[in-house]
């Protein structure tokens, strides 16, 4: 067998600190992370689970110099992040749920990470486990925290390079490393995501944001491509609202004018979706939380201009549409995938959706009986559905008390 598994011969809990080990079985961890790996981590491919999988095996199989972690999808840094996170998914009373325990895995995956960037090995998985530590900072509301280490990721990747896999001398450069280009590209969209939720600007741009990825679909394996497309169409997505957020943040008095070009490219993407995406009733939790970033990012664009007097006929009824919309789809995703399964970002999504719920119902006249009582629906729907998700990360208690 060429992956990891149950009978995998390496030792699986070698990086993992002693607190930890005392409580988990190889048959737990296994499953834990196995259930992370497949519900939790295609939205931004912080990792792709086939090859992180083989690659744990080659690793924990062999003499585990970290010299070996050049061109791994893997390392121990990154598994004990990881793990922090699937310990969420522990079985009710487990003492893996205890958050001490939680810390002593971020803790050690932090003080790995370090190990790597100062030996210049594994530079991907490092940027990655940083950016899965900023994940867990934003779990718990430390807003500051997580924006600082998603940062800190993406300098330590363009310092070594990364952005030039891309473009060399500003000519596309073809041969670049997919493993670094594929890095790259997520932590910028991870930064998009995390820098938007925290009230902070988004990382500036070096080069223009590509806008093909021939080398998902070149080097990725057959059985992640659907995932890989996912990816692409969301990182096209998510670079539209680094360009919207960034063009509203320069300006102290947004005008009604700045709408209509970021309109544009939203319309544009929604129209070049493929058809193998097309649909919000898609039964893949990457598609779906796909469009509901669309509809997100529709909200996002209209939301300062709602109830201005300078706002164009059509705004708020677009508003109020990806408000439904997304909500209908987030009922899809309960149904088909379940709450316990939703990444962190669809946490603040729902954030930003219930708030516009809110204002539409603010904003309904007298007459406008129905569509004031749908919104105040969708509101306290946020809110119940928030404190649900609560169970699995923390801050969503306050976001719900809040709505």
């Amino acid at each position: 067998e060429e992956y990891h598994d149950n009978n995998c011969p390496c030792l699986w809990s070698a990086y993992l600190p002693p607190a930890v080990q005392a409580s988990l079985t190889r048959e737990l961890h296994d499953l834990l992370l196995l259930e992370l790996l497949s519900h939790r981590t295609a939205w931004c491919l912080r990792v792709i689970p086939r090859l992180f999988l083989r690659d744990m095996r080659i690793f924990l199989g062999g003499d585990m110099d970290f010299a070996r972690l050049v061109g791994l999808h893997y390392s121990p840094a990154l598994h004990c992040a990881l793990l922090a996170e699937a310990l969420q998914l522990a079985p009710p009373g487990s003492p893996l749920l205890n958050r001490d325990t939680r810390d002593i895995l971020i803790h050690t995956a932090e003080e790995l990470a370090k190990s790597q960037v100062a030996q210049n090995v594994g530079l991907a998985s490092a940027t990655q486990t940083m950016a899965t530590i900023a994940q867990y900072e934003l779990a718990f509301g430390h807003t500051r925290a997580a924006f600082l280490r998603i940062r800190n990721a993406i300098e330590v990747a363009r310092l070594s390079g990364f952005h030039h896999e891309f473009l060399r001398d500003g000519i596309p450069n073809d041969d670049g490393d997919p493993l670094r280009k594929l890095c790259y590209l997520s932590l910028l969209v991870q930064d998009t995501d995390v820098a938007t939720h925290t009230g902070q600007d988004v990382c500036p741009y070096e080069h223009p944001f590509p806008t093909s990825y021939p080398f998902l679909s070149n080097q990725l394996p057959p059985d992640v491509r659907l995932d890989s497309e996912t990816f692409v169409q969301t990182a096209k997505l998510m670079r539209i609202v680094a360009h919207m957020t960034s063009k509203f943040s320069k300006e102290e008095h947004l005008h009604a004018s700045l709408v209509t070009s970021v309109e544009n490219e939203l319309y544009d993407w929604h129209r070049r979706v493929p058809p193998s995406h097309a649909s919000d009733t898609s039964l893949s939790p990457a598609i779906l939380l796909m469009h509901m970033t669309y509809y997100w990012a529709t909200m996002l664009l209209y939301r300062p201009f709602y109830g201005r007097e300078d706002a164009r006929e059509g705004w708020r009824k677009y508003s109020d549409e990806a408000c439904k919309r997304f909500f209908t789809t987030l009922r899809h995703f309960e149904r088909n995938i379940t709450f316990k399964h939703a990444p962190l970002t669809l946490v603040n999504m729902l954030v930003t959706a219930g708030a516009i719920a809110l204002v539409s119902a603010a904003h309904a006249r007298p007459a406008q009986i129905i569509l004031r009582e749908r919104a105040l629906a969708y509101a306290q729907m946020a809110a119940d559905d928030l404190l649900q998700m609560a169970t699995v990360w923390p801050c969503a208690m306050q976001y719900g008390n809040t709505l």
